[in-house]
């Protein structure tokens, strides 16, 4: 009698993936990884200067988060990610 755990440990070592999606000798790993992260140059381009600046403090002084800022970071993020 097999139960849950063990049903999907074998649908995951079953499994079959396609593994030659990137061509790496042609596409350097440097230009794929992290190409789908809100860079701090994607959080410049896309926030109000105001509200770059006040989340750049937070990052790296520590400095409280501003509550007015969450809505621009989170309104630039989603207008990213589509």
């Amino acid at each position: 009698m097999s139960n849950a755990r063990q049903e999907a440990i074998k649908a995951i070592a079953l499994t079959k993936h396609k593994l030659d999606n990137v061509d790496f000798k042609t596409i350097h790993l440097k230009e794929i990884f992290g190409a789908n992260v809100f860079s701090e140059a994607e959080m410049q381009a896309r926030l109000p200067k105001p509200a770059y600046k006040s989340l750049m403090k937070t990052i790296r002084e520590g400095a409280p988060f501003d509550p007015n800022v969450a809505d621009a970071v989170a309104a630039a993020m989603r207008d990213w990610a589509l």
